[in-house]
């Protein structure tokens, strides 16, 4: 290296701090990477199979996704999604209406499908918005599958629909806590107790049947 001329030494210098850098800002980015391409791969989907004879796609509100096993409940990865989702969405050309943040959308369960409560529906009429992005997600052998539909309003019609699994990771687990008066940590967050003693709120049981109204989680 010594033998080079002083331009060539600078010249590979310039390129070995270019791509040590490029190496830590990759490192760096990685970390995001789990759930921003879960939302990337939802905003392509969306997209690609949005079924509407008008661009741009309608005026879209997005609210927090629920556990799919307490529809009244979200949790931070259920709103983080959303985050995201909105700015994916938006780089695509949607019209997304911005709403308070944390909002979280009642479902009713019917035969096959999930269906927009009434409540939902005139919150859409006084936001002026034509359609709504909600869904679902749950934990699975170690995979959270995420559920998504654009349904419009009032004919409550799917639109659109996007459907992803990804890897659960710890970073990811952690931000499945529920959240929201009545919700029930999944057995994945169950923790150990000496025996005979009672579980709390931290180690909650099934044996409640209380059907919980919904509540916005802070």
């Amino acid at each position: 290296m010594n033998s080079l001329p002083g331009f060539v030494r600078a010249i590979f210098l310039t390129a070995f701090l270019g791509i040590l850098v490029f190496a830590v800002v990759s490192s760096s980015f990685s970390q995001r990477l789990p759930l921003d391409s879960l939302a990337l791969e939802l905003a392509n989907q969306l997209s690609d199979h949005l079924q509407v004879g008008k661009s741009p796609p309608p005026r879209t509100l997005i609210v927090s996704l629920v556990d799919i096993n307490q529809l009244h409940c979200t949790s931070k990865f259920g709103q983080a999604v959303p985050e995201r989702l909105r700015v994916y969405l938006q780089h695509r050309g949607w019209n997304i209406v911005e709403a308070l943040r944390g909002l979280t959308v009642k479902l009713q369960k019917g035969v096959g499908q999930f269906n927009l409560s009434d409540d939902i529906r005139d919150l859409a009429s006084r936001v002026n918005c034509d359609a709504i992005l909600t869904g679902t997600y749950m934990f699975h052998l170690g995979n959270i599958l995420v559920n998504v539909r654009l349904i419009s309003i009032p004919e409550n019609k799917i639109i659109s629909s996007a459907a992803v699994s990804i890897p659960a990771d710890q970073s990811l687990s952690t931000l499945l806590k529920p959240v929201g008066f009545g919700c029930k940590a999944p057995k994945a967050f169950l923790k150990v107790v000496p025996w005979g003693e009672k579980p709390g709120a931290e180690n909650p049981t099934d044996e409640d049947p209380t059907d919980f109204s919904m509540q916005e989680g802070g």
